[in-house]
């Protein structure tokens, strides 16, 4: 730019200097070379200019250094073209439409994607049966219902990952596999084989023959050949497995408890005993095998090993059916004070049999008042239970209200639940206070 400015100085004294043009015209007479050499020198001057603005150029090109130029569309259109070309990350695989078809075999789902995921996963534990789908997430609205062989259908995610999960009813089994017709899975329902009935019915006398139908040949029907449920197809992109969940404890002993109960139809007691104590190992606080194996033991003639049972599944859980197990079997070994200690209020309180149960131990025990009050609490929970009517007359006599001990006596006659000798005695306590009120 230096050199440029000194050039615009240089002409700009020149023409400082130089007459004006009236003035070189005055007294001056045309000639024949003077004009040619006077052009001649003014294209000299507009070359060198030129030349001069052509070398400033290119050193400012120079000290400017590569880069694009203002108001030319050729750079940018090269870089969006490069950036076009970069790869882009695939969009992940999206559930376009679900339906399910209920046959009488059982039904099938039929899940159609943009395009298959890449891992498909069938799992079956505890909570049910779950597809995991490999996709982040599903439309509520693309899952229909279920249906018997998908019964509470719906979905679901968890870290990123999206599933449909169902309930399915005991006996059904499911089968996974690609539809080679598109990019669809299909999920097949299998229901468990329908009991046939031995009964025959027995036509009477005015019976008549029934018609068969004529005989026609079997339609070709065309099944999809069926697929084990831990079995699965791998044939197409990506990857198809059918995982089952380990058996949870409560799942095994429940299986325990099942073998326990066919060993004792089988009559092999020895048999059931061990399977139960195995299923109590895994599950110590479930009720419903400690009160088995007690009454096993109860049966064998064992009871003291019961009661020892029974006192340890107490510190598992607080179920009445124990407890007043345990209790009965302290009265029988005429210990009622420590049965007593087995039924405080907190836990008598609300289940009927043993409120009845304490009642009857208080009254043995000489506390009549305490009894009745339980009597009427066990009553209003159970009011056609004859044993507790005949005890709470027995506490309403005692206290010398004899009035409604008679009302308590009829009402026990009315209810359930006494045997013979109960009810003559509770028909002679009616008789003689009838006779005591006469």
């Amino acid at each position: 730019m230096s050199l440029i400015n000194q050039m615009l100085r240089d002409l700009d004294a020149r023409r400082g200097t130089a007459a004006a043009p009236e003035e070189l015209l005055q007294g001056v007479q045309p000639g024949t070379a003077a004009p040619s050499r006077r052009r001649g020198g003014l294209i000299a001057l507009l070359v060198l200019v030129l030349a001069v603005a052509v070398a400033v150029a290119g050193w400012w090109l120079f000290r400017a250094g590569p880069g694009p130029v203002a108001g030319s569309g050729a750079s940018t259109a090269v870089s969006a073209a490069a950036e076009a070309e970069k790869p882009s990350a695939p969009a992940a695989p999206r559930l376009q439409t679900a339906l399910v078809e209920i046959t009488p075999r059982g039904g099938h789902l039929r899940l159609y994607f943009d395009r298959l995921p890449e891992s498909v996963v069938l799992v079956a534990d505890e909570q049910g049966q779950r597809l995991e789908l490999g996709i982040t997430a599903i439309k509520a609205s693309a899952i229909p219902a279920g249906g018997h062989a998908f019964p509470g259908l719906g979905a679901r995610a968890s870290n990123g990952q999206a599933s449909l999960s169902w309930q399915p009813a005991e006996g059904w089994r499911y089968a996974l596999h690609r539809d080679p017709a598109g990019n669809a899975l299909v999920v097949d329902a299998l229901a468990p084989p329908a009991r046939r009935s031995s009964v025959a019915a027995t036509p009477g006398k005015d019976a008549r023959p029934e018609r068969k139908p004529p005989k026609t040949p079997p339609a070709k029907e065309h099944r999809r050949p069926e697929v084990p449920a831990d079995s699965a197809t791998t044939s197409g992109a990506g990857r198809i497995e059918v995982r089952r969940a380990p058996p949870t404890p409560a799942e095994r002993a429940a299986a325990l408890r099942r073998q326990a109960r066919q060993a004792l139809a089988e009559g092999r007691a020895q048999r059931a005993e061990q399977l139960l104590r195995e299923a109590l190992a895994l599950q110590p606080s479930e009720a419903a095998t400690a009160e088995a194996l007690a009454t096993l033991l109860i049966r064998d003639g064992r009871k003291s090993e019961a009661l020892s049972l029974l006192r340890g599944a107490l510190a598992q859980t607080e179920d009445a059916r124990l407890r007043e197990l345990a209790a009965r079997l302290l009265v029988e070994q005429q210990r009622p004070q420590e049965a007593l200690a087995l039924l405080p209020a907190e836990q008598v309180r609300g289940h009927p049999d043993l409120l009845g149960l304490k009642a009857a131990l208080l009254q043995s025990l000489g506390r009549q008042r305490e009894a009745r009050d339980l009597y009427v609490q066990a009553l209003a929970l159970r009011p056609d239970h004859a044993p507790w009517w005949l005890g709470l007359g027995l506490a309403l006599e005692a206290e010398g209200d004899g009035a409604r001990a008679l009302a308590a006596y009829r009402r026990a006659l009315a209810g359930q639940g006494l045997d013979s000798a109960a009810r003559d005695y509770v028909e002679q306590r009616i008789r003689s206070l009838e006779a005591a009120h006469e």
